[in-house]
């Protein structure tokens, strides 16, 4: 779990330059401003440090830059900060700062560090316990359309983990996700329309979905679609279409997508032969 999370943290707390142009400004320069208290400046001079851009590479006096912009409300400054905290980057490791500075982000209004924050109450990272503070954070950053707190209140929903069970609302929040253009979110909720789980039993909408999921390359939804166009669920039957999706899933490391080839191919060893394009 602290592998994960640290993935995500380093993943999710991103940071820009808030309007700060580095081509445009010399380190000097830069130095100036942020010693003046001008927050991008002070950002964007951490960064410098922190890459040694055009001069000195210094992760420590890149952490104390980082820090000053952070104090001075630079929510993209407060988000390195909680990183660098967690990770003990330029500064002694500290989960309890990280996950202050991670509320501060939180509380400005920035859905990743929500999402963030919502994990950090989840698995008691630098704070108690709390399903409950987790929960309200998750659905925070998932009203702004931050598709990974989507995705976990669906999952939270659907499995009935800190929330009554509810396959309406975890079809709900799926969908969103799968609109977001998730492939994940687009598998799950493709599988609620064709078991008929808080939505209407719909093939042909599962198929949808499945198929947008597997163009992205989202194995389980590769070897879904051909399953149904093996079976002409939700679409026309065509047993060529299958053997290029399972192909595909199983090249992924499908093994379900592999037994279903090689049944396939005893079946119907022409359609293995000479397969069309998938399309």
């Amino acid at each position: 779990m602290k592998t994960k999370l640290k993935g995500m943290l380093v993943t999710l707390l991103a940071i820009t330059l808030a309007g700060t142009n580095l081509c445009a400004q010399t380190r000097e320069q830069l130095t100036k401003d942020a010693e003046s208290g001008h927050a991008a400046a002070q950002t964007g001079l951490a960064k410098m440090y922190l890459e040694g851009f055009d001069g000195e590479k210094n992760v420590a006096k890149a952490f104390s830059w980082y820090l000053k912009a952070a104090r001075n409300g630079d929510v993209d400054a407060q988000g390195k900060v909680s990183t660098m905290y967690f990770l003990g980057e330029g500064v002694a490791k500290d989960e309890k700062k990280s996950f202050y500075w991670t509320k501060m982000s939180a509380e400005s209004g920035v859905a990743s560090a929500q999402y963030n924050l919502a994990i950090m109450y989840e698995n008691a990272t630098g704070t108690e316990k709390s399903t409950d503070l987790a929960f309200i954070n998750y659905s925070k950053a998932a009203s702004q359309e931050y598709v990974l707190a989507q995705k976990a209140l669906a999952w939270k929903y659907n499995k009935g983990i800190g929330v009554p069970q509810d396959n309406v609302k975890a079809a709900m929040w799926y969908e969103k996700s799968a609109e977001n253009g998730d492939p994940s979110g687009q598998y799950n909720i493709g599988r609620m329309f064709a078991k008929g789980e808080g939505v209407e039993k719909d093939e042909q909408k599962a198929f949808f979905w499945w198929k947008k999921s597997a163009e992205q390359g989202f194995v389980l939804a590769q070897s879904r679609i051909g399953f149904c166009y093996a079976q002409g669920l939700g679409i026309a039957r065509d047993v060529t279409k299958a053997y290029s999706w399972w192909a595909k899933a199983a090249d992924g490391g499908s093994q379900v997508a592999k037994k279903n080839l090689e049944i396939l191919c005893r079946n119907s060893p022409e359609v293995c032969i000479s397969p069309n394009q998938v399309n």
